[in-house]
Formats: structure tokens, sequence, C-alpha cells
């Protein structure tokens, strides 16, 4: 079964703005797949790099 995960809450995750539940799910999820890590890497580096997007930490 693919694993599906919406993507206001990896928005969220990104920019800090998750509730402590959402956050470990989150973390579970880059757990369960090394394929979610690089996807979740890739966004990271494309958001990081867009000087037009504030990311709260």
């Amino acid at each position: 079964m693919k694993e599906e995960i919406k993507a206001n809450l990896i928005t969220k995750y990104i920019c800090g703005l998750c509730t402590p539940e959402e956050e470990e799910f989150i973390k579970n999820w880059l757990k369960t797949n090394t394929s979610n890590q690089l996807f979740l890497g890739c966004i990271k580096q494309n958001i990081m790099s867009n000087p037009g997007i504030t990311v709260v930490k």
C-alpha cells in the first residue's frame, strides 16, 4: 500500500508550525522509509533556497 501524507502537514513541519502530535506523526513517517527522508530533504532544500519564504523555528 502506498503511503500518502498531506502536503500542508509537511509544509507546517518544515516551517515549525506543527502541533506536537503532528510533529510526532511526521517523525514516525520519516522513520518508516528512507524515501520519505529523501522526499522531505528535497522539499526543505527547495524551500530554504527560495528567498521569498520565511521559515519559523
